[in-house]
């Protein structure tokens, strides 16, 4: 385990197995698009906050929208090697106990589509991070991985990304 003592859910929400990426998620809100029966993008309604309190799939009873924080808790207390499961590419993390955490590569949805799901993922964290732009635009942070050791990266606020969900006992 993790010093916290907090659990990392299974599934990426949306989910029923480690290995499926689920549903994507935007920084500006949680609302499923489906074209064809997979998850995609479509304009978001643009909120002036996230209330990440709000829980996405019925989250509730302890489970969080993980922060920088609660990543680099997993990345430090954790052995991070690529991997796949049933067939799909991934990252594990696997603790001095001997449980493991698998994420998949499920790539980003960008405006027109689902990209790179088979060589990275980027992770939706619950950090905003503020641009340095005149116009003070909100973007978000995301745990990037795929080729190298995982990383934190900004992205638009619009773009879709899977999102595992941490419990705080």
């Amino acid at each position: 385990g993790i010093p916290s003592g907090k659990l990392w859910a299974t599934c990426n929400v949306g989910a029923s197995y480690p290995e499926e990426f689920g549903d994507y998620f935007s920084f500006q809100e949680f609302k499923k698009s489906y074209l064809n029966g997979k998850p995609v993008f479509q304009e978001p309604i643009i909120y002036p906050e996230v209330d990440f309190t709000a829980k996405p799939g019925g989250w509730y009873g302890g489970w969080i929208v993980p922060d920088i924080a609660d990543y680099q808790e997993l990345f430090y207390y954790t052995t991070f090697k690529y991997g796949s499961r049933n067939g799909v590419y991934g990252a594990y993390f696997t603790g001095k106990n001997g449980n493991s955490l698998f994420l998949p590569f499920s790539g980003t949805i960008l405006e027109d589509g689902l990209y790179n799901n088979d060589q990275y993922s980027d992770f939706l964290v619950s950090t905003i991070y503020l641009t340095s732009s005149e116009s003070g635009e909100k973007n978000c942070y995301c745990v990037s991985f795929g080729s190298d050791a995982p990383d934190f990266s900004s992205t638009p606020k619009y773009y879709g990304h899977p999102l595992r969900m941490c419990y705080k006992p």
